[in-house]
């Protein structure tokens, strides 16, 4: 009887625990966007009403992506990063997050659509990482630039810059691989298939 009740608790965390993580984040990132022009809307209105700031700043966003694309637009954002360049530091930043930006949410790229293992953080000791350039010269060597995610929390991590040669190609998808990297390995497959480095990357 202990165990059935015992067990009946374990089920009902399994089933409530993932549910509940995942809609926290997305409230909490629900409530954080709300909460960026719900101040002004409150100024204008009187009264804040919650949603209405996130639905302002997605509209908000929008028009921007308008207006970028307009030929007025290109030339304002030419301006402005035409100003941001001269400041040293601040052109490091805006031009790290501007190719971080665009290499996620650009689909037709190829970087960072492929899951690898790579010999990390000593020889003989895999990781999994995520190819972010394919192919960069270093002295006149050819290198993969990967991405090693830190665990659980994979938005942290290193950068290394291997030898093909040294990288086996996982054929599983980032999804999966992303798994198993948050989940400690604990949600993962029991044999990991490679892909057929001669076919597929020569």
């Amino acid at each position: 009887m202990k165990n059935k009740i015992k067990n009946t608790l374990i089920n009902g965390v399994i089933v409530l625990l993932p549910i509940s993580i995942t809609v926290y984040v997305f409230y909490k990132a629900f409530q954080f966007i709300d909460g960026l022009t719900s101040k002004y809307n409150e100024h204008f209105i009187g009264n804040r009403i919650f949603g209405l700031g996130f639905i302002t700043t997605i509209l908000f966003i929008y028009i921007i992506g308008l207006i970028a694309k307009l030929p007025i637009g290109k030339k304002i954002v030419h301006v402005i990063e035409s100003i941001i360049i001269k400041i040293p530091v601040a052109k490091s930043i805006y031009q790290s997050v501007k190719e971080l930006v665009s290499m996620l949410l650009n689909r037709n790229r190829t970087e960072f659509n492929q899951a690898v293992l790579v010999d990390f953080p000593m020889e003989g000791t895999k990781s999994i990482g995520f190819i972010t350039k394919d192919s960069v010269n270093i002295n006149n060597e050819n290198r993969v630039i990967i991405f090693v995610p830190t665990t659980p929390n994979p938005t942290s991590g290193y950068m290394i810059m291997a030898k093909k040669e040294d990288i086996q190609y996982l054929d599983i998808t980032i999804e999966e691989a992303m798994k198993m990297v948050i989940s400690l390995g604990a949600v993962s497959i029991d044999s990991i298939p490679l892909k057929n480095i001669n076919k597929k990357h020569n």
